[in-house]
């Protein structure tokens, strides 16, 4: 089940991304960006979403639109950005990410945008191939706050 995202569960959006985002440490030399993210302010001002289980958040999504963020953000940067999904390991390979795209993408339409886009590190080859494979493509590779990030982007249809 997807579900929006409450204050409640800030913690378990934390204890997600240590869980997903681990794996990439050693390889990057550093926690990725996710495992460093303010979750209460997300919450406060994103559209987050939850996949839950048996009443237990396995999953979640941070989806960000210009509009509502107080600081520090470009008026004409009116795309949304998918600021970061994760599902834990042991639930990963069953659908969990799709399920999570696909309540974003609704999200996305209803607020009347027709793409979104979204960064990964480039050494998160897997996750890359993933997002190709729900269609983004690649558009820009920057080094940005110290991490060197791939920008992809994805359009939809009606």
């Amino acid at each position: 089940m997807i579900r929006p995202a409450l204050a409640k569960d800030a913690e378990a959006m934390r204890f997600i991304a240590q869980q997903a985002f681990d794996q990439y440490v050693a390889l990057m030399g550093k926690q990725p960006a996710p495992m460093l993210a303010n979750f209460d302010f997300h919450l406060k001002y994103d559209s987050c979403f939850i996949a839950e289980l048996d009443g237990k958040a396995i999953g979640y999504a941070i989806l960000q639109f210009a509009d509502n963020k107080p600081l520090n953000k470009d008026p004409l940067d009116i795309e949304p950005l998918l600021d970061t999904i994760a599902v834990l390991p042991t639930y990963q390979g069953r659908g969990i990410g799709k399920s999570l795209m696909r309540a974003l993408e609704t999200n996305i339409k209803q607020a009347g945008h027709k793409s979104y886009k979204l960064y990964s590190n480039i050494h998160m080859t897997e996750t890359i191939a993933w997002y190709e494979r729900f269609g983004f493509e690649q558009f820009c590779q920057v080094t940005e706050d110290g991490f060197e990030r791939i920008y992809m982007r994805k359009y939809l249809t009606k």
